[in-house]
């Protein structure tokens, strides 16, 4: 087609009035050589924005419905909007579908385009009422210091939190568990930024379709999150019996000057004490640290809150869970007795260590998991608990949409049921168990991401290295795999039989556990 049918074409394109459904264009070419054109091939079928749907010869008459425009170039006709490509007998082509505008809720997975960086976060438009807000800090792993590079127009898979009706939608890239799930930037989907107006435009390259670069962007996705925990649940089993460890030893070689030890129930304990006070009436302060925690985790707040209580201070005192710190990790245990490392065995031997310390009451700090350990404390002997404060707390919200299944996909469910029954067995179990906590503990070792604070800037060596002591410790694997074995969570917990006064804390930046606690402090 020259330069003259092109202009042409362009010029002769019309709008009739009417209404809607009467609502055509007619695009035509120099009569040269009389009418008629080939029926477009891809009628019947899905379209995309962007695409192809006929290639405009130098003569004849197409007449067009919604959703098709000329190219930039004029020599084709393109979809302009996502739908069905329709043409009636007497030879008109229009895209049927349906132009609802995307109203967001929470939990809806959802493809964005960056528009613009705004203070610690992006806006990104997702084709709703209002725009989005991604925070820079929404991604794994990232710290003030590894944030990921953003630019406008780039593509973002991401996940709902909250979509207010009067205000911006907000946005995240983690699961609650700290994890990715196949969310974050989709590399090779930048094309999508021409298309992604409420005016596409039909600019692009023939061979390069954005419904195409979509979907090649979501399986590369899918490759790199997918397939790595895929190979975390086969290399165990191909990989043989596991060896036995040679660079661990025992906890007491590992403890500090102010360490203490206790023997309760056959499991030898750690913990650390600010000592006994005056008032032995007044009701100590135990700390219950969260999953992967230990002793060192409270390093900063015993003292302080020891000085707090007033004349004479309060006793303060802080506990290894098992597997954790460097308390025992019992290979095995009294049958008539609960499991060392279910929620109910911490309960009892966190219960034995007060009375062994001659303790009859406690205010319970119970951080994230901790805060189960602490409940459950209550559950057994009510009398021993004066008060609760917890920070953080990885407890069961009180609404039924609050629940695990209704919180992760069922992906996540398919691949947590899929490494339950891999930590079941005792060989693989065990390599699961060593290359996932070596990983992690490799991951903090480079990059210092700890994923205990909200700026990861203050993770110092000796805070690295307190927080990898216990894999130094005998059995640190061993202890792991019976606690997997057992690790559940409650679908609720009876909060109205609770007596004793309670505080909750919980952090503004916190996305994991905020949730639940407020419906819980409710």
């Amino acid at each position: 087609m020259d330069g003259s049918a092109k202009a042409s074409t362009r010029a002769l394109l019309r709008k009739k009035k009417g209404s809607r459904k009467q609502e055509q264009e007619t695009i035509a070419a120099p009569p040269t050589r009389g009418a008629g054109l080939p029926a477009p091939a891809r009628v019947g079928q899905a379209v995309g924005p962007g695409d192809i749907l006929l290639e405009l010869p130098a003569t004849g008459q197409v007449r067009v419905g919604a959703g098709i425009q000329p190219s930039g170039e004029g020599d084709t006709l393109v979809a302009s909007r996502a739908g069905v490509l329709k043409q009636t007998k007497a030879g008109k082509v229009w895209i049927e579908g349906r132009l609802k505008r995307y109203i967001p809720a929470v939990d809806d997975a959802v493809v964005g385009i960056i528009r613009e960086r705004y203070g610690e976060s992006w806006t990104v438009d997702i084709h709703g009422p209002f725009n989005a807000t991604l925070p820079a800090l929404a991604f794994e792993g990232v710290t003030r210091r590894n944030r990921p590079r953003l630019e406008a127009g780039d593509v973002v898979y991401a996940k709902v939190t909250n979509a207010p009706r009067d205000g911006d939608t907000e946005l995240t890239c983690v699961l609650a568990t700290g994890k990715s799930g196949g969310f974050g930037a989709l590399t090779g989907a930048k094309r999508l930024r021409l298309f992604a107006s409420s005016t596409p435009s039909p600019a692009r390259s023939r061979s390069a379709s954005p419904t195409r670069e979509l979907l090649r962007s979501l399986v590369q996705q899918a490759r790199k999150e997918t397939l790595p925990w895929l190979r975390d649940l086969i290399d165990p089993i191909t990989s043989g019996p596991p060896e036995l460890l040679t660079d661990t030893v025992s906890p007491r070689s590992l403890a500090d000057p102010d360490s203490c030890f206790a023997d309760v129930d056959g499991v030898t304990l750690h913990y650390k004490d600010t000592g006994v006070v005056q008032d032995s009436e007044r009701p100590a302060v135990l700390l219950l640290h969260g999953f992967n925690g230990c002793v060192f985790s409270w390093r900063n707040c015993m003292q302080p809150l020891s000085e707090a209580g007033g004349k004479g201070g309060v006793r303060v005192l802080a506990v290894d869970r098992p597997p954790f710190g460097l308390s025992d990790r019992p290979t095995q245990w009294d049958p008539t007795e609960s499991n060392p490392y279910t929620t109910e065995g911490n309960a009892r031997l966190a219960l034995g260590l007060l009375q062994k310390l001659g303790i009859k009451s406690a205010i319970l700090v119970g951080h994230s998991q901790g805060a189960l350990t602490a409940l459950d404390m209550y559950r057994q002997d009510p009398a021993s608990v004066a008060a609760f404060i917890l920070v953080a707390p990885a407890l069961p919200g009180t609404s039924s949409d609050s629940s695990w299944t209704r919180r992760v996909g069922f992906g996540r469910q398919l691949q947590l049921l899929w490494t339950r029954a891999l930590l079941n067995t005792d060989g693989p179990g065990l390599q699961y168990v060593r290359r996932q906590i070596r990983q992690r503990a490799a991951e903090i070792r480079e990059g210092g991401n700890l994923g205990v604070f909200a700026d990861e800037e203050t993770s110092t060596q000796d805070l690295i290295d307190g927080y990898l002591k216990p894999m130094r410790a005998h059995d640190w694997d061993k202890g792991s795999l019976y606690s997997f074995r057992t690790m559940s969570f409650p679908a609720k917990l009876p909060y109205e039989t609770i007596a004793p006064p309670v505080l909750i804390v919980t952090g503004e930046k916190d996305r994991m556990l905020t949730r639940s606690a407020k419906q819980v402090a409710e």
